[in-house]
């Protein structure tokens, strides 16, 4: 189907450019043309010359889709949609494409939930000056009571379909709400779309989802574990983020409230974009943060830059600077660290991330000491922790090893009585080397 964009340059990076074609190509529309303009009419959306190009182009390239790179009022959206009438072209701002993307590419029930309530509440407001509108202008013989009572009708019809979901939604987040497992640290990796979540998230944990330019390639929360700090960790591979009005955000809490049910974040930023839409990822991954994090919780955070090889040592320093800046304003966060990265380098990555889990799981790790290790519980033994040493003494085998406590207490305490040693301080550094940007930079002459 083929479509054209109209960008009103008000507007931030994210609602220009590249990002809108992608959106049309991931909804399955060829973008044929495009209409920049930077005057909006107060009453008409479009100045008369800018419909007049319009219709030149719908005219010359057989256009059935017009796309619009922001979110549009009520009554300018009955400006378009009255103006192409007679040829019943498709009107999409944003927010409405992005949520036909979502409908698309939605496999899982409680997505497709999340979906229509967010279309529902999305059109409400229209879909109540629609009514009043078709009450105050029908010509037919009636009274006025009749007609404000047809108009109390429909909008009540309206909120029933609300109060719906939102009764539905309300089940499965309690649903959700079970014991959870505090053995395995849970890790969520979040992040604007194509910014390499999937990338770190295969890096992370040696698997190969898959990954692609495309917007919206994960659509629902994909989780694995990960032994790459030698104690399991699951890391959490999630949709990805865009700007969308606060309604449509709070429609999709049962997915980011349970992202946010983790103590430890990595919020991903693409460092190959200007400063600019440095600060716009920035600013809005923290805008979520402050949205849905739980009150009763103090956050850790890995800020992971991606994309390093594209960009110079300087830009990097100047990005770490704005992270800095902007945490310190940041409630409920107890510490953040910045790892910068490229996919070609997966090792130092690894090795990087380990050092930074390491710090701040340092409260939550201890050292142990088995003694008398039969096979089946050295197995076990590596699969729940990291192994610093293993040695035979007196023909015994001997394990010495870090491993979160809950996890100790609950994977290894059948061979309780084989452990010599629990000290909760002083643990062992990994031996990796400090994550430096330099350490990974590629400067060529």
């Amino acid at each position: 189907m083929k479509a054209i964009i109209l960008y009103n340059h008000r507007f931030n990076w994210m609602t220009k450019g590249i990002e809108m074609q992608d959106l049309a190509k991931a909804a399955g529309y060829e973008v044929v043309a495009e209409l920049e303009f930077r005057k909006l009419h107060k009453m008409n959306y479009l100045t008369e010359t800018k419909y007049e190009e319009l219709d030149f182009l719908i005219q010359e390239h057989n256009i059935d889709k017009i796309i619009l790179n922001e979110p549009v009022s009520i009554r300018h959206m009955r400006k378009l949609e009255d103006h192409f009438d007679d040829d019943e072209k498709s009107i999409l701002d944003k927010t409405m494409l992005i949520l036909e993307i979502f409908e698309k590419k939605a496999s899982s029930s409680e997505i497709q939930l999340q979906i229509k309530f967010a279309k529902l509440k999305y059109s409400e407001p229209r879909m109540r000056t629609v009514v009043g509108e078709t009450l105050r202008t029908e010509k037919q013989a009636r009274d006025r009571g009749a007609g404000e009572t047809m108009q109390q009708i429909m909008k009540s019809d309206m909120r029933g379909r609300v109060s719906k979901y939102e009764k539905q939604l309300k089940e499965l987040i309690d649903l959700k709400k079970t014991e959870p497992d505090d053995t395995i640290p849970k890790i969520p990796i979040m992040g604007y779309y194509s910014i390499g979540k999937t990338t770190l998230f295969n890096i992370l944990t040696s698997s190969d989802r898959e990954t692609s330019q495309d917007a919206f390639t994960t659509m629902f929360m994909k989780s694995a574990w990960s032994k790459v700090a030698g104690y399991p960790v699951q890391l959490i591979d999630t949709i990805g983020l865009v700007d969308l009005p606060p309604a449509v955000i709070d429609a999709f809490s049962l997915m980011l409230q349970s992202i946010f049910a983790s103590d430890i974040l990595i919020l991903g930023i693409d460092a190959s974009a200007n400063e600019d839409q440095f600060k716009d990822q920035l600013k809005s991954l923290m805008e979520y943060f402050e949205r849905f994090a739980s009150v009763d919780r103090k956050y850790m955070i890995i800020f992971i830059l991606t994309k390093c090889d594209l960009i110079e040592k300087d830009t990097y320093d100047e990005y770490s600077k704005l992270i800095d800046d902007i945490t310190e304003e940041t409630a409920l966060l107890r510490s953040y660290e910045i790892l910068g990265v490229r996919s070609d380098k997966p090792e130092f990555m690894r090795q990087s991330f380990v050092n930074i889990l390491d710090l701040m799981l340092e409260e939550e790790l201890i050292s142990f000491e088995y003694e008398g290790i039969t096979q089946p519980e050295s197995s076990l033994i590596h699969n729940h922790s990291r192994v610093t040493e293993e040695k035979w003494e007196d023909g015994l085998l001997k394990i010495t090893g870090i491993i979160p406590k809950a996890s100790l207490l609950k994977n290894l305490g059948n061979i309780k009585d084989k452990l010599l040693t629990e000290i909760e301080e002083d643990v062992e550094e990994s031996e990796t080397e400090e994550a430096e940007f330099t350490d990974f930079r590629n400067f060529e002459e």
